[in-house]
């Protein structure tokens, strides 16, 4: 369950700095963690976790290609204000392979956001390219014929077990050290959870599977903060790799 403390809001204005200032002090006392969709232009704020985030804004219809992390310390000067850091930006198919926002156009326009300020540029170019992005599937996907519709004709229990196997792969690689192996396969396991995230059927599990999301990122790209063991994602994956059997 949503740890209450933390309250999340889904900010659709502007958000004044000093409100920024007084949920700060209420959570992690310095910063307090964001999720912008950068098309919609509006933000989820003040949570534990950006999955968690990144699932409400998803709940509310965002796509998950336009969604960016962030940490917000609002009372750092302006210029050293916005930490572009967080394991939802893991977005291989996108080519964006590490925690920070790699394209500084969209760091703009986080930026941007944030401040609250009204667009310079026409939206027309940037839907268009979003259409772009939705209707093909990127040549960057290692799933081409899963991204392109199949895994849509998985049940849940197959698109986990899926997930699985390169978990899996990732750890077996992880484990004879062989770097370039390990990120292929967890690139896969991402790319396959984000498209699980993505597949309308699965809107009631949004929260456990951003957060599955993020454990995946943090396991195999970050400092392993969750504490993952081979044994952990083995006793998680086996339920539904039986389950998938017997579907």
């Amino acid at each position: 369950m949503y740890n209450l403390v933390y309250p999340m809001q889904l900010i659709k204005t502007k958000i004044a700095l000093n409100e920024i200032k007084e949920l700060t002090a209420k959570g992690f006392g310095d910063f307090i963690k964001a999720v912008l969709d950068i098309e919609k232009e509006i933000m989820a704020i003040d949570a534990e976790l950006h999955a968690d985030e990144e699932a409400l804004l998803l709940e509310n219809g965002s796509k998950q290609e336009n969604l960016w992390g962030i940490n917000i310390y609002p009372s750092q000067p302006k210029a050293e204000r916005i930490e572009f850091d967080s394991m939802i930006n893991l977005k291989p198919s996108q080519g964006n392979r590490s925690r920070t926002v790699e394209d500084k156009t969209i760091q703009e326009k986080i930026i941007r956001i944030v401040a609250g300020k009204p667009a310079t540029k026409r939206r027309g170019f940037h839907n268009a390219r979003n259409r772009d992005f939705q209707s093909q599937v990127p040549s960057s996907y290692h799933h081409k014929t899963l991204a392109g519709g199949r895994w849509q004709k998985l049940s849940f229990f197959e698109q986990m077990a899926n997930i699985g196997s390169e978990v899996n792969r990732a750890v077996n690689w992880q484990k004879k050290n062989k770097k370039e192996l390990l990120q292929s396969a967890a690139e896969r396991a991402l790319e396959l959870a984000d498209l699980t995230i993505q597949d309308k059927r699965n809107i009631h599990r949004l929260r456990e599977l951003t957060r599955l999301r993020e454990v995946i990122a943090d396991c195999f790209f970050g400092d392993n903060i969750y504490g993952s063991t081979p044994q952990n994602w083995h006793s998680y994956f086996f339920a539904f790799n039986y389950a998938a059997r017997l579907t």
